[in-house]
């Protein structure tokens, strides 16, 4: 049996990957993850992070080693945690003086377990089904 801090670092949360939870309402958590590593560093790398064994993790050391709920859902939210990534780009006005410019980012739902934290970045999840 390991504990939430090896399973934390197995997970990819080391000494530069700040990490906040926040309850929300029953059952429903905010994971922030926030990469501390300053940008301007030569030696300042990327850090991947699996989100999926991160809220295992948590689920695990207080829940008597079960597993996590198949039901749990990760969601990618804004800054605030207010609003899915996913919608970010439904919610731009246009103007007269808007030149074109590069595509807006993808939609970053959490296709993948695993997700790039680039230095000097955060990024927020809401966790539902967390009973």
């Amino acid at each position: 049996m390991s504990t939430l801090s090896d399973r934390m670092k197995a997970a990819g949360v080391n000494s530069t990957i700040k990490l906040n939870s926040f309850a929300a309402i029953e059952g429903e958590i905010l994971l922030r993850f926030e990469n501390l590593a300053d940008d301007t560093i030569d030696e300042a790398a990327s850090h991947f992070i699996n989100v999926t064994a991160v809220v295992e993790a948590i689920w695990k050391s207080q829940n008597n080693e079960e597993s996590l709920p198949e039901d749990a859902l990760i969601t990618r939210m804004n800054l605030a945690g207010t609003l899915e990534w996913a919608e970010m780009n439904n919610s731009q006005w246009k103007t007269v003086d808007d030149a074109p410019g590069p595509a807006a980012p993808s939609s970053q739902q959490l296709d993948s377990d695993i997700v790039e934290m680039k230095p000097m970045t955060i990024k927020n999840y809401w966790i539902n089904g967390f009973y």
